[in-house]
Order: structure tokens, then sequence, then C-alpha cells
């Protein structure tokens, strides 16, 4: 017998199993979410839950996955009247999760196609001294996806610990998130998972289940245009990467704005819309440093470039 077949037969044998709840952000994406809610349905390690967070979609994702034929009762979907972002979708799907009695919250986006045995290759790295346990990401080719995963060092092999895993696949012991907390919903998107991973860390070890795949279908979804820089996502990935290093000191923060703004302003001299660009840059530099966390500014920006180039 292997080694994973040996620790989930002692899991096995114990009066309980570890409840491992499913927390799915989604919005406006019903394909993607139908297909990742399946699969999580039909995982070979059967899940105590999935919840479902739709941030705001239109027509509601319910709808979809009633036409789909999906009935389940251990998927419970729960609806924001409006998109409040990534961050604190995965905030609210975390702790919904968590309310439903999970021991294991299993956080994911839903363009993550999840390998049938995923759940299975992920549980025997369950153990009390271990707060996360990271699925190993890849492409659509199966190529490793590095800027979803950091080894603490060394390679990516199977239990090594990780300094960062994204939310494409990142398993969180309840434990630890009464520690910790929730993913930090001000962040709107961007950097909310390495944040976590940070505040994750300082209580316990983040591990690798390499053998534990998920797909990221994110490439495929890419649209025309979305090189523009002027974007939302943009300013959040500014100015939230800033406010980390402003929770460490402000002093690192403020070396690493003296280091990225010329380079941003630079680009925003180029654009089209140079004046709307340079208010941009400089707003999301400037916030992050400070921790001011008005999420509206980056998209009234955003519209005004566009208004502008009419």
């Amino acid at each position: 017998m292997n080694r994973i077949g040996a620790r989930i037969d002692a899991m096995d044998s114990q009066e309980t199993k570890p409840a491992v709840v499913a927390a799915v952000v989604t919005w406006n994406r019903p394909a993607l979410l139908v297909e990742c809610v399946r699969r999580l349905l039909e995982q070979t390690w059967p899940l105590a839950g999935v919840v479902v967070f739709d941030n705001g979609s239109s027509p509601p994702v319910a709808e979809a996955l009633e036409q789909s034929g999906i009935h389940d009762p251990r998927l419970k979907v729960h609806r924001s009247a409006t998109n409040l972002g990534g961050s604190a979708g995965f905030a609210g799907a975390t702790e919904q999760a968590r309310a439903a009695g999970a021991d294991w919250v299993w956080i994911m986006d839903d363009d993550a196609h999840v390998e049938l045995d995923a759940a299975e290759r992920m549980v025997p790295h369950f153990c009390p001294e271990v707060v996360a346990v990271a699925n190993y990401k890849v492409d659509a080719r199966y190529a490793p996806l590095d800027n979803h995963m950091e080894s603490d060092s060394g390679p990516l092999a199977d239990g090594c610990r990780l300094k960062f895993s994204s939310f494409v696949g990142l398993c969180v012991s309840a434990a630890a998130i009464d520690t910790v907390g929730l993913p930090d919903a001000r962040f709107f998107t961007q950097c909310d998972d390495n944040d976590y991973c940070i505040r994750l860390r300082k209580v316990g070890p983040i591990v690798l289940a390499r053998e534990s795949i998920i797909i990221h279908l994110y490439e495929r979804l890419q649209k025309p245009g979305s090189e523009d820089l002027l974007q939302p996502v943009r300013y959040f990935s500014i100015r939230n990467s800033l406010w980390i290093d402003r929770r460490r000191s402000k002093v690192v923060a403020l070396w690493t704005a003296v280091q990225v703004y010329p380079k941003l302003l630079s680009w925003a001299w180029r654009h089209p819309s140079r004046r709307i660009a340079v208010r941009f840059v400089t707003h999301a530099v400037v916030s992050g440093v400070n921790g001011h966390m008005d999420n509206q500014i980056a998209f009234d920006l955003v519209a005004a470039a566009r208004r502008a180039s009419r």
C-alpha cells in the first residue's frame, strides 16, 4: 500500500472524517461555474459541502445551476445583490463554509478545473500542525503555473512548505480561519491571496499537495484589449501590493513606492489619456502607502479615461 493510501485508510478508521467544504466565488461566468461545481460534487473523496458565493451575477447563477440539472443537498448558493469584488467574495464564501461546519475550507475561483481525485490527494496532508494545503496549479497543457505557488525553499515537491499559494485551490483549516480571520474584503481583488498566506504562515505552515491538481482556465478567458493597463485590476494590484508592504512597515512601503513609481509614471505619460493615467498611478501608489482602501476611485478613473477617448 502506498503512503497516501495508508494515510487515507487511517482516516477511514477514525470515528469521523475531516469535513471539507469548497468555497467558490463566481461572477458572470455560469458555464465555468457549472463545470467547477459538477467536478467538486463528483470528487472521489466526497466533500461535505460546496458553497457558491454569487457576486451579483446577472442573471443569478442559481438559474444556471438549476438548468444544468445539478440537484445536490450539499450545494448552497449565497448571492450578493452587487459585485463586492473577489476579495469580499472569498471572505463571504469562507465565512459561509466555516459556518456550515467545515473542518477544512477549500477556497477557489469558478475557473478552477478540479481533477476528480484532487480532494483525495489533498486530504492526506491534513494534520493539526498544517494551517493550509495548496493544490498544484497547471495550465491547460499541464505546465506548472509558477506565479500561483512559491516554495519557501527548494523545488515544488510534494509536502514542501510554501511561501505563497493563489486562491485557485487553497484548503485552509478551520482552526487557522478561527485564528487569523477571513480574507481581507477591502482588497476588492488582487493580492488578497498573498496577504492571506502571509497571515496564515504566522501561525503554521502551508504545504503543497503535489499530486492534487487544478487546471486554471484563466488563460483562455483573456479578452482583446485587456493589455491596456488603465484598468481597475491594475489599480488594485499596485495599491494592494504596497498596502501589504505598509502592514510590515511604512518605511518598506515608501521604499517600494520610490522604486516602482517612476516606471508607472513613464507608462502613464505615454498613455492616450495621459492626465487621467498619471492620476491613476499616483492615487494607487499614495493609497497603498497610506492604507486608503476606497475602491470606487479605480472605477471612476477608468470611466473618465473611456469618456475622454470617445
